[in-house]
């Protein structure tokens, strides 16, 4: 049943703030420097415990300090003993190895041991990072930790506390029902591309449903594509996948099959946007490859074998990175499957690719022969 109840707006998003990443980190961090009379220390050292779910002691004593955009690192915690940093990462997703780079990025004076520093990725969709070094806290688990803080609701910074609770709690409710009721959603899959001016707020789409207007109102759409493709995937415990977007519509691509011709690796896989199925071939290293890298006698041999077949009518050769494919229209949008079917056809784009992967592979190979 559709959840209409008309969402009370908060106070960061009256002010249209509701959606930025530093936004919610400049509150987090003036939160966790409150004095002691509306957040004790008691309630600090429970919070982190529970944030970064820690079994050790943490002392909260003279040298506290919490500070916000330290050599890119979003937030970054120091107590007497112990190192905490918070990437925030709400409506994006880790990129160019940041993960790996931010851990050499704390200030010397900012420093505890190595067993002592702990570092948290803080996503709405409880992104795993990279690096095992960092533990995923989704902005549900934040939120949690935040209500459970006995505070002194009379000092009048509880007044803003309060609001950022009810903000946490409209965006986690948002994202939760969307995840339960996909379906209901089309505007996720379908506006995603817009821009914000484009997306009628009179329109009776947003009107009839608040859940929907939030979304609209924060530019939600493309964050919640990902989540719900990551759902799918990891699901199927697929391992070899990558979820980015172009234009604010998902992307899913997934690897199948690693190809050596000439000592150079290339990879055959499936890529999924919208209502667009491509069946792949591109360069290992995509980004600094050269469309000459894939020969016109390797377009044939991939034509050969995938084009005009399972539907795929469409061939788009290589025009500036060594990336080939083949692709078709699908008849559903993304938001028309439920779960169990976008799982039941991901795995039959698999099994069909399974059975002409040795046919591609054996002429490719023989190419390289003569």
């Amino acid at each position: 049943m559709k959840n209409t109840m008309k969402m009370q707006s908060t106070f960061f998003e009256s002010l249209m703030l509701a959606d930025a990443e530093r936004i919610h980190s400049q509150t987090l961090a003036w939160i966790l420097n409150l004095h002691e009379n509306i957040f004790p220390k008691q309630e600090k050292k429970y919070f982190f415990k529970s944030l970064f779910n820690l079994s050790n002691v943490i002392i909260i004593e003279d040298n506290y300090f919490v500070g916000t955009e330290i050599n890119n690192l979003d937030i970054v915690i120091r107590t007497n003993d112990t190192t905490l940093v918070i990437e925030n990462k709400l409506k994006s997703s880790e990129h160019s190895f940041q993960s790996d780079k931010y851990l050499n990025a704390l200030p010397v004076n900012l420093r505890s041991c190595e067993e002592n520093t702990y570092f948290a990725f803080l996503s709405l969709t409880a992104e795993s990072p990279k690096n095992s070094r960092w533990i995923s806290v989704s902005f549900e688990n934040l939120l949690e930790s935040l209500q459970c803080i006995k505070w002194n609701k009379e000092d009048r910074s509880y007044t803003f506390i309060e609001e950022y609770i009810k903000t946490l709690e409209n965006l986690v409710g948002a994202f939760n029902h969307f995840m339960q009721n996909h379906h209901e959603y089309e505007t996720v899959f379908m506006d995603g591309h817009k821009k914000k001016h484009e997306k009628d707020p009179e329109d009776e789409k947003y009107k009839s449903y608040s859940k929907k207007e939030y979304i609209r109102k924060n530019q939600l759409e493309t964050i919640f594509q990902k989540a719900f493709i990551k759902k799918v995937v990891s699901d199927l415990n697929l391992k070899d996948y990558h979820i980015s977007e172009t234009h604010g519509v998902a992307l899913l691509q997934v690897n199948r099959e690693k190809i050596i011709l000439g000592n150079k690796p290339f990879f055959l896989g499936f890529q999924f946007q919208g209502n667009t199925l491509k069946i792949n071939f591109a360069g290992e290293e995509y980004g600094k490859s050269k469309a000459n890298q894939i020969t016109n006698e390797m377009i044939a041999v991939f034509e050969s074998v995938f084009k005009n077949k399972n539907g795929f009518t469409r061939l788009n050769k290589p025009k500036i990175k060594a990336y080939m494919s083949v692709s078709k229209k699908l008849d559903k949008q993304l938001f028309e499957y439920n779960m169990d079917e976008l799982k039941v056809f991901i795995q039959v784009i698999l099994q069909n690719l399974d059975i002409f992967i040795p046919e591609l592979e054996s002429k490719l190979k023989e190419l390289y022969k003569t």
